[in-house]
């Protein structure tokens, strides 16, 4: 094994290529920052520190970002070899860095942003972190971020939307004798939807308010992230744990207003999309 003063020459040969790029990628007025970092880290969070360091004072003070990217980036790039470790592109960290100003309390959020930059970090992969990302991650709450996450083990969903038809027999039972429905309420294809998009992947993926799913799922369609199926299903088993919960059953009763309603269920579903599965890979660098 090395010495201690081999290994001391190792680091801070280390740091001072690290330095090195960030100079050669940011501007050297910000690299007295760059000369502070990692005096706290090991190997990789020297390296980490040396890339980013010129960042940090465009957003939060120093102190507390550098905690920052030894606690969620350096230890996501713990096994990379140095040689492999780069200078993230600024479309990507510059974006990113600012976001987490905003979002560093919320750790499903940073969480997100660190495993970004740290496949940005990573000369192998560094192509798959899209500059994209960063705008979506700005528009999750924390809920939608574990949802991501948990899309890792899971890409296909089932959901339903409860539906109902009025019940005429038991409309004609509530009116006054002799009354008649009007025959442009009888139409057969007629339909209310009074529940959109239930699905049970808030409750897996330990969502703090998992009734805010339906919002959730619509979210992250309009992102991009998944996409619905259109008439396509699932086979029937895989929407039995669904249209037996507690969620559907509420909703199914919540639907028949007033008895004179035929609650139904309209089975759809929704799959991760090619982009969503590469932000998830990109992201999640656990």
């Amino acid at each position: 094994m090395p010495d201690e003063t081999q290994d001391s020459n190792a680091k801070s040969e280390l740091f001072k290529a690290g330095v090195e790029v960030a100079k050669t990628v940011y501007d050297d007025a910000l690299s007295p920052v760059a000369k502070e970092a990692g005096k706290a880290l090991g190997t990789v969070g020297r390296t980490v520190n040396a890339v980013l360091s010129p960042l940090t004072g465009l957003v939060w003070g120093y102190e507390q970002f550098q905690n920052w990217l030894e606690e969620k980036v350096a230890t996501r790039l713990e096994g990379i070899p140095e040689d492999q470790i780069v200078a993230p592109k600024l479309s990507v960290a510059v974006p990113a860095i600012e976001a987490v100003r905003y979002c560093g309390d919320e750790d499903d959020l940073s969480d997100l942003f660190a495993s970004l930059l740290a496949t940005s970090m990573t000369k192998e992969i560094a192509h798959t972190a899209h500059p994209g990302f960063v705008g979506i991650i700005k528009s999750l709450c924390s809920d939608e971020a574990r949802l991501i996450k948990h899309f890792k083990k899971r890409e296909t969903w089932p959901i339903v939307d409860v539906r109902s038809r009025l019940d005429i027999e038991a409309l004609e039972s509530k009116l006054p004798e002799g009354a008649v429905v009007p025959a442009e309420v009888t139409n057969p294809s007629s339909f209310a939807v009074s529940s959109r998009n239930l699905s049970l992947c808030g409750l897996k993926a330990k969502c703090a308010h998992p009734e805010n799913t339906p919002a959730y799922i619509d979210n992250l369609e309009r992102l991009g992230v998944i996409q619905f199926a259109g008439d396509h299903t699932l086979n029937a088993p895989l929407y039995e744990e669904l249209e037996s919960s507690d969620l559907v059953k509420m909703a199914i009763e919540a639907a028949n207003i007033g008895g004179i309603m035929k609650p139904f269920l309209k089975r759809k579903k929704f799959d991760v999309s090619d982009f969503g599965s590469q932000l998830i890979q990109a992201c999640h660098k656990d």
